[in-house]
């Protein structure tokens, strides 16, 4: 975004940067249209651009932690307890993570921007190993293609909420709503059921969670 000083002249990135002198709402001030952005908030521009541009790939970093991972803990507690534990961690990091730069620090900004990354690419994995092993195999390529479409339409009401949505921490707050949502949901689904044969070998239960999934 431009910024401009309090006299309203346009200051070029070059001019802003070069001039360490200059004090953000004593000399100048942001025009973003009416909306907040972290950066600025943390001060994030000029030579401190380069951890803006860090913060941002830690979430990948994060992203490929949890997708590594993410099979491991579904194996070691189940499907339904990896899926609630990753849920319940990437929603704490996004309290952490919205909270005012007031009251904050950078340091644990960024870790909660690692650990949403983390923690959501868990979830992505577990989702998609609970479902695959939820629907009859005839039906996995739907199972999977409803899962992947889930998934890219949540990324699209973000777009569509950020569009509304001016300030960035009820912005950031979207995705850990959406969580909760599906916190909510998860308590009315049963355990996948080979889960329940292979790693609980308890066949009643197996029972239970087929005749379940059944009815659909």
């Amino acid at each position: 975004c431009l910024t401009q000083t309090l006299n309203n002249t346009v200051l070029t990135r070059d001019t802003l940067c070069g001039n360490a002198s200059l004090k953000l709402g004593t000399d100048f001030v942001w025009d973003t249209d009416g909306r907040t952005s972290y950066a600025i908030e943390y001060g994030l521009y000029c030579e401190r651009e380069w951890i803006y541009t860090m913060t941002n790939s830690l979430y990948f970093v994060g992203a490929m932690i949890g997708l590594s991972i993410g099979g491991p803990i579904m194996d070691i507690y189940g499907r339904k307890p990896g899926l609630y534990l990753s849920i319940l961690v990437t929603m704490l990091a996004v309290v952490v993570e919205v909270l005012p730069t007031s009251i904050s620090y950078l340091p644990v900004f960024i870790l909660a921007r690692m650990v949403i990354g983390a923690g959501g690419h868990v979830y992505f994995s577990g989702i998609q190993i609970y479902v695959l092993e939820s629907f009859p195999t005839k039906l996995r390529p739907w199972g999977t293609l409803f899962s992947a479409f889930s998934w890219n339409f949540g990324y699209l009401l973000l777009v569509l909420f950020g569009y509304y949505i001016k300030t960035w921490n009820i912005f950031a707050a979207v995705p850990g709503l959406m969580l909760f949502v599906s916190l909510i949901l998860l308590r009315f689904f049963p355990e996948s059921p080979k889960h329940e044969f292979i790693n609980a070998r308890s066949l009643e239960r197996t029972k239970t969670s087929l005749r379940w999934f059944a009815k659909f």
